[in-house]
């Protein structure tokens, strides 16, 4: 076939195309427009990447999500509200602390409280129990001087990274009432995790988004992560022993790229090699060298059974949210053949208001729809990640045993060799010992009473939204009277 034959049939057939849209988008007063933006989210807004089977199956799909009418100003104004609804939900404000929470916060700060501590360890040490091992003093900075300190974590921002880099995104902190407001990475937030291991070892750190979801730029995979990264700022943030760190605070106050990344390269991660080069706020470690083997072994397996049950519930509401989205599409589709229905009531000529009533319950079925994808995306924001962070906290528990069960080891190995030695190996066990039940106690009550406070938002939420769904129906009824009223059906 030659050249002319070949674009004469290809000319044919964007013809025909263009025919095919006439008579299904603008002379069934769709707007062109919008049906335009639509096809760029697909292939593309080209007549020419389009078979005749696929264009046709394009403007199918169309016709499920948008109604004739709709404009693409609308539709663009929605995604607005949209939007900002969804930055409301994913923009986690700073839970409030718990009563507990709270008393412990003010003790850990409080001189009383230190000194009340020690004399309540006293009676223990003079037994031997309990002994401490003087340590470096925290350095006073203004995020440990700071009264209702609050982080938020926002506005995610994609960077493109040019010609021979990678995009990344860029997060908003804001530390008030300080007033310091720096963007990071998520390099920089896994740089903070490794320094903060470094500077206070035997403290439990919050955990980060896994590495598989680092280089994703997905709005979705962005906001999740925003989350995920504001609890691990809350959590950070709710010991005062990290808010003694310089490093912490740099990484929160220093504005200046350059500035933050040269201090950064001088901050050597180097490990503490003996327990009097460890930081605490009273200048003191406390030891016990204790066997604790009952309350460990009821630990470990609160913690391990605990993973194990959180990571399945992560895969079951994933199911659910799949559910839900197949749900929202199947009523889409319903709701695409009432809206042919709708269409025939047109022709008899003495069937006024017939085509309102089925209209009209179109209109609830789109809405019903879309709150089934608001319903996945709940189920995903208080259930998905939710269990998610769990599992993940529980796991960082987990390393924080395995490294006081090492220390056990060598203290019993160390049990027929000088006393030097001993008496090392015996202080560090000690110290583990006593920083991983002190840790887990003070981790799961926090994790006990956020998981209260979510819970609650998690009902009010729902509250809302049921009186949402209640709220389609409750139109729809207006509407069906309103057409009664006015064509009196019942008359």
């Amino acid at each position: 076939m030659d050249s002319d034959s070949e674009e004469y049939l290809a000319e044919a057939g964007r013809k025909a195309k263009q025919k095919f849209l006439r008579e299904e988008i603008i002379e069934l007063n769709y707007d062109p427009k919008l049906f335009t933006h639509f096809c760029e989210s697909k292939k593309g807004a080209d007549i020419d990447l389009y078979t005749t089977e696929e264009l046709e199956e394009c403007v199918k799909e169309f016709k499920i999500r948008f109604r004739s009418n709709d404009t693409y100003e609308q539709y663009q104004e929605k995604v607005r509200k949209d939007k900002e609804l969804e930055k409301r939900l994913y923009e986690i404000p700073i839970r409030k602390v718990n009563k507990a929470v709270e008393e412990y916060k003010k003790q850990e700060e409080s001189k009383n409280y230190i000194e009340t501590r020690t004399v309540s360890l006293a009676s223990l040490e003079s037994q031997g129990e309990i002994f401490s091992v003087q340590a470096e003093m925290a350095t006073p900075t203004d995020l440990l001087n700071c009264k209702n300190l609050k982080l938020t974590v926002s506005e995610p921002k994609v960077v493109q990274g040019g010609l021979f880099g990678s995009n990344y995104v860029i997060y908003n902190i804001v530390t008030s009432p300080l007033g310091w407001d720096v963007r990071r990475r998520y390099k920089q937030f896994k740089w903070l995790r490794e320094v903060l291991s470094h500077e206070f070892p035997g403290y439990y750190i919050p955990p980060l988004p896994d590495k598989k979801a680092h280089g994703n730029t997905e709005d979705m995979t962005i906001l999740k992560r925003q989350r995920f990264l504001q609890r691990y700022m809350n959590s950070l943030i709710s010991n005062p022993i990290f808010r003694s760190s310089p490093s912490f605070e740099l990484f929160l106050k220093e504005n200046s790229d350059k500035e933050f990344k040269s201090s950064k390269d001088c901050n050597k991660k180097t490990k503490r090699a003996a327990l009097n080069q460890f930081i605490s706020l009273t200048g003191d470690l406390y030891c016990d060298s204790r066997d604790h083997a009952t309350k460990f072994n009821a630990i470990s397996q609160y913690l391990n059974n605990g993973e194990t049950i959180k990571k399945k519930l992560k895969r079951q509401s994933e199911e659910i949210m799949e559910d839900l989205l197949k749900l929202s599409k199947t009523i889409a589709s319903y709701a695409e053949t009432i809206r042919q229905a709708a269409d025939l009531q047109d022709l008899p000529d003495f069937n006024d208001g017939h085509k309102e009533l089925y209209k009209s319950l179109n209109d609830a079925l789109l809405d019903w729809s879309d709150w089934e994808i608001e319903n996945s995306n709940f189920i995903s924001d208080y259930f998905n990640m939710f269990f998610k962070f769990g599992y993940m906290e529980l796991g960082a528990l987990k390393e924080l045993i395995k490294e006081r069960e090492n220390h056990y080891g060598n203290f019993k190995r160390a049990e027929g060799k000088e006393s030097e030695k001993r008496r090392k190996a015996k202080e560090w066990y000690g110290f583990y010992n006593y920083q991983c039940l002190t840790e887990t106690e003070r981790v799961i009550l926090a994790c006990r009473n956020g998981t209260c406070e979510h819970f609650s938002d998690m009902a009010n939420y729902q509250i809302k939204s049921a009186i949402k769904f209640r709220g389609i129906w409750e139109n729809l009824n207006t509407k069906v009277v309103e057409i009664s009223d006015r064509f009196s059906f019942f008359r």
